[in-house]
């Protein structure tokens, strides 16, 4: 689910560092309405103020990045899985809300490599749109030479789901083992 600009202002706290040094900007940018009109008030301590606000103006900056970089991604993250029951089943990929995807939507699942680089690994189809939003992909088709990628998403065993990425589309060579292999890859 897309978080709004509010959201992903406070998603910039989550780290101690960030949340204490924002606690510490608040307090040094009111500093100076504690001093009265008569008080000389020395370079080093303006300096300090200036400082604290260019740290406030920093974090609504990075929130404001997030923001609009979020807006273009249109892709949902992979939450969560649920391995199959039965061997002849498929894995089930549990994705964001999207208005992109549907039921019976064909999908094709890459995987994110660390260089940024998208790896075709196999496909499925979209199983159901739960009513609070979250979709249900099977995974049914893996991709010949990448049964190792899939076996690790398996079994969950430290795999980062956020290298996985889900396209409401399908190749135009997946589209043609689909035609002329009943399905298998």
């Amino acid at each position: 689910m897309r978080k709004g600009y509010w959201a992903l202002l406070s998603d910039c706290f989550d780290r101690p560092t960030v949340f204490f040094g924002t606690i510490v900007t608040v307090l040094g940018v009111f500093l100076p309405f504690f001093l009265g009109p008569q008080d000389k008030v020395p370079l080093w301590s303006v300096c300090l103020v200036l400082v604290f606000c260019f740290w406030a103006v920093l974090i609504l900056a990075r929130a404001s990045i997030v923001a609009y970089n979020q807006r273009w991604s249109g892709f949902p993250r992979v939450l969560r899985t649920r391995k199959p029951k039965r061997p002849d089943d498929s894995l089930i990929l549990l994705l964001e809300p999207s208005r992109n995807f549907s039921v019976d939507t064909l999908v094709t699942i890459y995987l994110r490599e660390e260089h940024q680089f998208e790896m075709e690994i196999g496909g499925g189809v979209v199983l159901n749109v739960q009513e609070n939003g979250p979709i249900q992909v099977a995974f049914d088709r893996i991709i010949h030479g990448h049964e190792d990628e899939y076996q690790a998403i398996l079994d969950n065993e430290n795999f980062d789901l956020r290298k996985l990425v889900v396209k409401p589309f399908i190749t135009k060579a997946h589209l043609g083992r689909l035609m002329f292999t009943g399905g298998r890859s």
